[in-house]
């Protein structure tokens, strides 16, 4: 499954991140150039990862899920 995740890098989204990794999913986060990442450093290799909305917003990426984690 394609799934977008917002607030990937914050604590509850990290723990989501997780989870639809380990159960195979193709996930795409959004980073901010100021965010800490350090808490997904360990699986930034198997991520798509944008760095702005506008990117997605013109992109071709179709999601069959979005989880809005972000606060």
């Amino acid at each position: 499954m394609n799934i977008f995740l917002t607030g990937a890098t914050g604590f509850v989204g990290s723990y989501i991140l997780s989870e639809l990794l380990a159960c195979s999913h193709n996930v795409t986060i959004i980073v901010r150039a100021n965010s800490d990442t350090k808490r997904i450093n360990h699986c930034y290799d198997k991520l798509n990862i944008v760095n702005n909305e506008y990117e997605i917003l013109t992109s071709e990426l179709e999601f069959d899920c979005i989880i809005h984690a972000a606060t």
